[in-house]
């Protein structure tokens, strides 16, 4: 069962492992979605669609951390890239990170209008690493990985995360 809940995990966590052409696809979906819902969505609905966003990004963030923070060396093998001992611990401390992302986005989600400064800072920061990532795999920004498409996959969920909270922003 544990075997099985780690291999679960990775699999979700790994965008390095999903086509470009599907993440696009589902980067694209997933905004008209969204684009859709708060054309028609009103009232106290659109607080919970916000909530209900704030609670996927902090699920993502907690899959996500879990995986590098705990199954490092694993998300290594998984992912197909060289084990470097240099790494390890860079990839642990952003999954601790990732981690503190999970928790704040859960505190933003049970009263998202008292926290509505932290809200727009969060927003920005998803945007802001999402189209760094978008920078990168254009070459305007250095840092690309060896495959540029790689920080286009990474970017996308970013801005489709940034787009949920803007568009649903108390």
């Amino acid at each position: 069962m544990t075997a099985i809940a780690r291999n679960a995990l990775l699999a979700l966590t790994l965008q390095d492992r999903k086509p470009t052409p599907a993440s696009l696809a589902l980067a694209i979906l997933l905004s008209l979605i969204l684009l859709l819902l708060s054309s028609t969505v009103t009232g106290a609905s659109r607080g919970v669609m916000l909530q209900a966003v704030l609670l996927s990004i902090a699920l993502g963030e907690l899959g996500g951390g879990l995986t590098q923070a705990f199954l490092t060396r694993s998300l290594f093998d998984r992912a197909g890239r060289p084990y470097h001992s240099g790494h390890h611990g860079v990839v642990q401390d952003f999954g601790l990170y990732d981690l503190a992302m999970a928790a704040i986005l859960l505190v933003v989600a049970s009263r998202p209008e008292a926290y509505a400064a932290i809200l727009y800072i969060v927003t920005a920061l998803y945007a802001f690493h999402g189209i760094v990532h978008v920078l990168r795999y254009k070459g305007v920004v250095a840092g690309a990985d060896p495959n540029q498409e790689l920080d286009l996959r990474q970017g996308l969920p970013l801005l489709v995360a940034a787009l949920g909270l803007f568009l649903f922003r108390p």
